[in-house]
């Protein structure tokens, strides 16, 4: 079981993201690799909008469902991708449908878009 501090959330940062300083979430948010827990400090964008780059770390399954705080359950998203789908197994993000999955042959879960049946997070790579 891994505790969800900043230097373990840096760690998962590392070990997908390597070290890039901004990178995408499952939904297409921007996320920036020292915006650990910040959800109000703003940074430009590539378009020169403000933007906040903000991230944490989101159960797969949630804890609630059954989650554990082992790593292939853990993922880094914008913090509010984490809101918007905390506690749920099933949910929408900038009206795209989203869903918890067990992946076959392991005891992993998977994020999986309804509609075109892919699955988005990035452990995909691992399993």
């Amino acid at each position: 079981m891994m505790k969800i501090n900043k230097q373990n959330a840096l760690l998962i940062w590392e070990s997908i993201f390597g070290s890039n300083l901004v990178a995408l979430d499952f939904t297409g948010r921007y996320i920036y690799k020292d915006d650990f827990n910040n959800k109000t400090e703003l940074r430009f964008d590539n378009t020169g909008r403000k933007y906040n780059f903000g991230w944490n770390i989101h159960h797969i399954l949630p804890i609630s469902l059954g989650g554990t705080n082992e790593i292939k359950n853990l993922l880094i998203v914008h913090w509010k991708t984490n809101a918007e789908a905390a506690g749920k197994n099933t949910f929408s993000i900038n009206g795209i449908l989203y869903q918890v999955r067990k992946i076959k042959y392991t005891h992993n879960y998977g994020i999986f878009q309804v509609e075109t049946d892919e699955r988005v997070d990035y452990w995909k790579d691992f399993d």
